[in-house]
């Protein structure tokens, strides 16, 4: 699969204007909701899942589209509404991670702030923080929580600056990598739309097959720009601690993360779509293998008319010739690619 890697550079390289326009104009809109969710707190849980992915599902639909038709505003913003369908985002499973992105914050929060319970010199400022969350509720308990964080500034800086910069980072890291792991795995379901049940076991198979191998050539070859992801997150909190903008750390970590993201945006696409190329194969072979089968099982078994039998027959004839017009096309796409290399070389 080392191969797929050069097929994605070779587009990229050809359509490095559209795709980095692309990869900006996510950048700005994860950035902006980052910004927002600075302003009005967890506003992000509403505009992630409907405005950050159908956003992010436009810019790879796009991208598959370049070598058919240029990008242009017009086809982008249509694509984008698509993505905002209620169908496409389950291919995705965006509701599913963002509530597990959630649980994951609110574990981890009640972990750390159950580790400092046990530090003797922040006990008794555990307890007396939920004797404050106990005592109040509504408008009052944000009121009661700045008076506290008035009288124990530094315990409190000290306790959430903690808390939501692992809890919240480690949330974050872990929607940002379902996100663009079920890409691929919105990608391959698609081609497993070919005639193989609802259940798509070939799509299961094929998936499971060589979804290790996909990651392992991915993580081979682009290991330095996943990273970039948490360090730049690092990065950030670290930038809110000493500009003592403790307040701001989640805001600061997370805008440092995606703009890693748009480092590793652009190598990643093409990756993935060449490996969606490269399953669809592997997906109508095993599909046609399956029809023959399933030809010969009812031949061998039924007793058919001729009329019966031809249709199946003609089937059979038309799907075969499905499978063989994708192979052809697949094949000259990656002949010029190449002869377009041999040239450039």
């Amino acid at each position: 699969m080392d191969k797929i890697f050069d097929l994605a550079k070779q587009k990229k390289s050809k359509q490095h204007q559209s795709l980095y326009a692309m990869t900006f104009g996510f950048v700005i809109v994860a950035l902006l909701v980052a910004f927002l969710d600075s302003l009005v707190s967890y506003s992000a849980i509403i505009f992630v899942p409907f405005l950050v992915v159908p956003f992010f599902i436009a810019v790879q639909m796009m991208y598959l589209q370049l070598e058919n038709e240029p990008f242009s505003s017009k086809l982008f913003y249509r694509i984008f509404r698509v993505g905002m369908s209620p169908m496409l985002r389950s291919s995705y499973r965006t509701i599913k991670n963002a509530l597990f992105a959630i649980l994951i914050n609110f574990v981890l929060s009640s972990i750390i702030l159950g580790i400092f319970y046990l530090i003797p010199n922040y006990h008794q400022f555990i307890l007396d923080l939920f004797e404050v969350i106990q005592a109040n509720y509504g408008d009052t308990l944000n009121d009661a929580l700045n008076t506290f964080a008035k009288a124990n500034l530094q315990q409190y800086n000290t306790v959430f600056y903690i808390t939501n910069a692992i809890s919240y980072g480690v949330s974050f890291m872990y929607f940002t990598y379902k996100m663009l792991h079920n890409a691929l795995y919105a990608l391959c379901k698609n081609a497993a739309s070919l005639p193989n049940g609802k259940n798509q076991p070939i799509f299961n198979e094929v998936f499971s097959k060589y979804k290790k191998v996909y990651y392992k050539n991915y993580y081979k070859h682009q290991w330095y720009k996943v990273l970039l992801v948490p360090i730049f997150y690092t990065l950030g909190v670290l930038v809110a601690y000493f500009t003592d903008k403790l307040a701001l750390s989640n805001w600061f970590g997370s805008s440092f993360a995606i703009i890693a993201i748009g480092i590793l945006l652009p190598d990643l696409l093409g990756y993935q779509e060449q490996t969606y190329i490269y399953f669809f194969n592997e997906l109508s072979s095993k599909n046609f293998i399956n029809m023959q089968k399933i030809y010969s099982d009812l031949e061998n078994n039924l007793d058919l008319t001729k009329e019966q039998h031809d249709a199946l027959q003609n089937l059979l004839n038309q799907l075969k010739e499905t499978v063989e017009e994708e192979k052809k096309k697949h094949k000259k796409e990656k002949d010029d690619n190449d002869n377009n290399k041999s040239n450039q070389d």
